[in-house]
């Protein structure tokens, strides 16, 4: 009788042992899913977050970038404006031509100016009032050379004179005889006119009245 008692007794602890081996088996799967679960929402989290991350910085882009065009468009056009509603002269000045023989070339960007033909020692006059800002031997192929600004940075450049009748500061009057017509640093008699507005050669017939 105790023997049998002890066998059940012991059959008994060994269905006990078993239980506690599923129950721990069972605890350790729902441990492995729910770690596999948290490792999952991880990564969900972060590839929401690098999502939100990505589209944080395109939205930055393009906000700087239409921060940037809108910055820039209005002074670019603006400055169009402004550039297309300065004249290349000022034509509320009269202008006057500076000798009165015959323009003998037209004006193209690359010559930079008009020639007129006249006589030795014929009077070059200024077109209008002004300063002259140079006078003497001017670069290859210029020869005896002034040249007078005016208002709005217009400068007159009057070449190949026989003689200069102005010095270097000298304030003139629209008319005013500055220049004897010569054939210095040319290959015959005539005078080398050009008109220049910021550096750039503007056409002298565009200022200069029809005749």
């Amino acid at each position: 009788g105790s023997s049998g008692r002890t066998e059940v007794s012991n059959t008994r602890s060994d269905g006990s042992s078993g239980r506690t081996e599923t129950a721990n088996a069972r605890t350790d799967v729902a441990s492995a899913r729910a770690s596999q679960a948290a490792q999952s929402n991880d990564s969900r989290q972060s590839s929401t977050q690098e999502s939100k991350s990505t589209d944080a910085k395109r939205d930055d882009q393009k906000a700087n970038s239409d921060s940037r065009t809108t910055s820039t468009s209005p002074d670019t056009k603006d400055q169009d404006s402004l550039n297309s509603a300065k004249p290349a002269v000022n034509t509320d000045i009269e202008w006057i031509w500076p000798a009165d023989g015959k323009a003998v070339s037209t004006f193209s960007g690359g010559k930079g100016g008009i020639r007129i033909e006249g006589q030795s020692g014929d009077p070059i006059l200024a077109i209008g009032d002004g300063k002259v800002i140079f006078a003497g031997q001017g670069p290859k192929g210029y020869g005896n050379l002034l040249i007078v600004r005016h208002e709005g940075e217009l400068l007159s450049v009057y070449a190949h004179n026989r003689a200069l009748l102005v010095q270097e500061g000298s304030q003139v009057k629209r008319g005013q005889k500055i220049a004897e017509m010569g054939d210095s640093g040319a290959d015959r008699t005539q005078l080398g006119f050009e008109l220049r507005r910021n550096g750039r050669p503007v056409d002298p017939r565009s200022a200069l009245p029809q005749r």
